[in-house]
């Protein structure tokens, strides 16, 4: 046990080490940040503005200085909220945003673990299926859409709870410790049918010890479920505005507050930090050691490719309706995307004022009604599913290409595995937001990208059903970037843009909301759907491969 705790608080040390100099890059590096002296300030304010951050100093001793400053939680001054320092406004938004996501990971793990296990007892049936669906369902729905449908219902129209705000009742946190639940549960039940799966056959042992593989799979992975619960808090607490540390964050974001930004990178590293050497503790103390990390075979040796299995997948998936019928719709999905907007009447970005905010009809030819500018819905969505396509495509092709080297180099020595705690430290939409002045298509592929190594990154399959099984995930994640203005600007949206410009309406014209998400989804659960289905067939003794087995 001491070797092990030595081990594990070493790691962490050095995964914080990473995370100060990440955020002392951002502050050097970020335009109009800190160190961006103007030249238009006189020379007594460039010289005390040189000295207050140790400018005039050599790099190494500013570093040196950012870190002692780190060790005694001292990120320096803010620039955009006057007379506070970083650590103040961190850390007075700190207990509301720790206590919404720890309640809503200990309601997610209650239900996720035995529905989870249930699942993975039922693989291949309908049932699972309807499960899978209705799972990518509530991660597929983002969260800033989630929660004014919630308040409309619950607030508004029952006026059973507050709208928004905090007074540390239980009653403002009702919502949105509920809202963050819906996507968590989905996130544990996958995890603890995926362990399950890849542990033993279907229905091998008895209910208790799938409840246990369950609990010691989500401990194994607490550093990754903190990771998702801290990137879903940011929305949350500006949708319910509520006074965290993700409302700093996002107001860093937007006044390029850049020391915040960069004490926030640290913050919430550090979270998930702690949370993963908890998980990993409570492990050992199950008496469930994980003998190797997650993403080696079981000698400890890393997977680098999964084409080998691709033959298998084939034959197990040839017959199988629900995978033939997924793929098809993936198919029409993309050539819907490319094919259609250029048939249709109406131009994505052409406005129509006298059409504003016209409702779904059929004879006026609008499909999916219009925007607030007048223009088709339809359209918009159709160019903007193309432009999320081709985001998504680019972000999965640096993402398989940095699993691949890492892997690789993993092969090689050990130290390498350590990364894998860096991409769980490093939540993508707090990446994003801190790095959001720079070029917006850059950080919004490179945001995406690391969304799907964070994703894959852990997985134990080869390169091509990992890649694959987090890229759905990134559609959701671009309206995730979309809603926080990082990524495509006007006049061609990207589908998330589409979606996060229709919330201001959601009241008064909903369609401007639920048209965009409902081909977010169709686009989603389809491809999820397939890949699931793949997974499937590629586990040794599982549903499918016994079906072709005993049929070949």
């Amino acid at each position: 046990m001491f070797q092990f705790l030595t081990r594990r608080l070493l790691a962490a040390a050095a995964t914080l080490l990473a995370l100060v100099v990440i955020a002392f890059a951002v502050l050097k590096l970020a335009p109009g940040g800190p160190f961006d002296l103007k030249p238009s300030a006189s020379p007594a304010s460039l010289a005390q503005v040189q000295r207050s951050f140790h400018h005039d100093q050599p790099l190494y001793a500013q570093f040196g200085h950012y870190l002692g400053g780190v060790v005694h939680l001292d990120f320096g001054p803010s620039f955009g909220f006057r007379d506070h320092d970083v650590a103040d406004l961190l850390f007075r938004g700190a207990s509301i945003t720790i206590e919404i996501v720890c309640w809503a990971l200990a309601i997610a793990v209650a239900a996720g673990i035995p529905l989870g296990a249930l699942t993975a007892r039922i693989r291949g049936s309908l049932l699972d299926q309807a499960l899978l669906v209705l799972g990518v369902i509530g991660l597929a729905v983002p969260i800033f859409v989630l929660t004014p449908v919630l308040q409309l219902v619950f607030a508004i129209g029952l006026n059973w709870l507050p709208v928004a705000g905090w007074d540390g009742g239980w009653v403002h946190k009702i919502l949105p410790v509920a809202t963050l639940v819906v996507p968590l549960t989905a996130v544990v039940a996958r995890l603890v049918r995926g362990s399950i799966r890849d542990a033993a056959p279907v229905g091998a042992g008895n209910g208790r010890e799938r409840l246990k593989a369950g609990l010691a799979a989500i401990l194994a992975r607490m550093g990754f479920l903190a990771s998702g619960a801290l990137i879903l808090s940011v929305p949350l607490e500006r949708a319910f505005a509520l006074p965290g540390t993700g409302r700093y964050l996002d107001q860093a974001g937007a006044h390029h507050d850049y020391p915040v930004l960069a004490g926030a990178l640290i913050f919430y590293g550090g979270l998930v930090i702690l949370a993963g050497l908890l998980g990993s503790l409570l492990v050992q103390l199950l008496g469930r050691d994980p003998a190797f990390p997650i993403g080696t075979e079981d000698d400890g040796r890393p997977v680098v490719s999964g084409i080998d299995t691709l033959p298998h997948i084939w034959r197990s998936l040839h017959g199988d309706r629900i995978a033939l019928s997924a793929a098809c719709a993936v198919l029409a999905a993309v050539a819907l995307v490319l094919v259609v907007p250029a048939l249709l009447s109406f131009s994505p970005d052409k406005a129509d004022y006298g059409a504003i905010s016209v409702a779904p009809s059929w004879s006026a030819g609008h499909l999916l009604g219009t925007d607030d500018l007048g223009r088709d819905l339809l359209a918009e969505a159709l160019v903007g599913g193309r432009v999320s396509i081709l985001l998504t495509v680019a972000a999965a092709s640096i993402a398989a290409l940095l699993l691949f080297v890492w892997r690789a180099a993993a092969a090689r020595g050990r130290p390498f595995r350590a990364l894998g705690g860096l991409i769980d430290a490093l939540p993508f939409l707090v990446l994003a937001i801190a790095f959001r002045a720079m070029a917006a298509t850059v950080v919004e592929i490179a945001s995406l990208a690391w969304l799907i190594l964070w994703l894959s990154h852990g997985d134990k399959r080869g390169i091509v059903l990992a890649i694959s099984s987090a890229v759905p995930a990134a559609f959701t994640g671009e309206a995730y970037l979309s809603y926080f203005d990082i990524g495509a600007r006007e006049p061609t949206l990207s589908l998330g843009g589409v979606l996060a410009n229709g919330l201001g309406d959601i009241d008064l014209a909903p369609w401007e909301v639920f048209g965009p998400v409902a081909v977010l989804l169709f686009i989603v659960v389809s491809l999820t759907l397939f890949v699931q289905r793949v997974r499937d067939a590629a586990v040794p003794g599982g549903y499918h491969g016994m079906v072709r087995s005993g049929a070949d």
